[in-house]
């Protein structure tokens, strides 16, 4: 079910389609590497970095997929956590309440609050802990949800989609990867987090 969205949810690019991109693609992304300090380039690299992913490349599953995924994670703040990926996923439900979103929301849950499946994959969830839950030392009883902070995170999630000037979770991302991060957050009104999971005070707009 979820395959059918993967066009919808992936890196609005000429050259692209449903098997792959063309080389342009994949140039653009080795690019992002040489983009000024402050650009929506140099953020995605830096979140791949202190998380330490592998920048998509050709060899990448859906490598479309996960640009799109990863630039919307920089342009709202969210990290590649449990509790980051669900409000996300709530945020671009509250952004656009379309049915890919639907789709890739309830899938944060399935994988993060459930522990249903593992991540990237259709195989069925290999639990951490003893009692099946997907996070460590929680002993079966609690989700990403129960994490601290997680629960409010998620409900300011919806507030802070519903609060955005358009939708920007499917632009063509590397055509503005060069433009500053703080004049993209001001231009689609992205409010700042209460309790920011990274310190970039520099890069949000200050909002009435």
């Amino acid at each position: 079910m979820y395959d059918k969205y993967m066009p919808e949810l992936s890196e609005q690019q000429p050259g692209s389609g449903k098997h792959g991109y063309d080389d342009s693609f994949f140039e653009a992304i080795e690019r992002l590497a040489e983009m000024p300090y402050g650009s929506l380039g140099w953020a995605f690299i830096q979140l791949y970095e202190r998380n330490g992913m592998t920048v998509p490349s050709r060899n990448t599953p859906n490598p479309g997929y996960y640009v799109c995924h990863d630039m919307n994670h920089v342009i709202t703040g969210y990290e590649p956590t449990g509790p980051g990926e669900i409000a996300l996923g709530a945020f671009k439900l509250a952004l656009n309440n379309s049915d890919a979103n639907w789709m890739a929301s309830l899938t944060n849950f399935l994988i993060h609050e459930v522990g249903l499946f593992k991540h990237g994959t259709d195989l069925q969830f290999i639990p951490y802990g003893g009692g099946g839950e997907p996070y460590h030392g929680v002993d079966g009883r609690r989700g990403a949800l129960d994490l601290p902070g997680s629960a409010e995170l998620f409900a300011e999630s919806l507030v802070r989609g519903a609060a955005c000037r358009g939708d920007f979770s499917q632009l063509d991302h590397l055509a503005i990867a060069a433009e500053p991060l703080l004049e993209i957050r001001r231009r689609f009104h992205v409010l700042p987090m209460r309790k920011p999971m990274i310190d970039q005070p520099d890069f949000w707009p200050i909002h009435d």
